[in-house]
């Protein structure tokens, strides 16, 4: 945990995925207090790609603004590898 704490969550995506649209627009939507669930790709301390499905939820303080986040999340690589080998 003392590995994690208090970093960027974008040590866990791709270099690539952390620099993109797609995932800025991800936290803006987080720091604007809308919930994102989905399937996303993640990095493991080892650099090996993980899938999970996951939630992420903004907590808000008393004026309603979010002042951190909270994931719950579920490692689904296993099934990802296996609709991979179906398509």
């Amino acid at each position: 945990q003392d590995e994690v704490k208090g970093k960027h969550h974008s040590m866990f995506v791709r270099r690539e995925d952390a620099g993109s649209p797609a995932y800025r627009q991800f936290w803006s939507d987080l720091a604007e207090g809308r919930a994102k669930t989905g399937r996303f790709q993640r990095i493991t301390k080892g650099g090996k790609p993980v899938w999970i499905q996951g939630s992420y939820f903004p907590i808000l303080d008393n004026s309603g603004k979010p002042f951190k986040v909270v994931k719950y999340a579920t490692d689904i690589t296993s099934i990802r590898e296996i609709e991979a080998s179906l398509e």
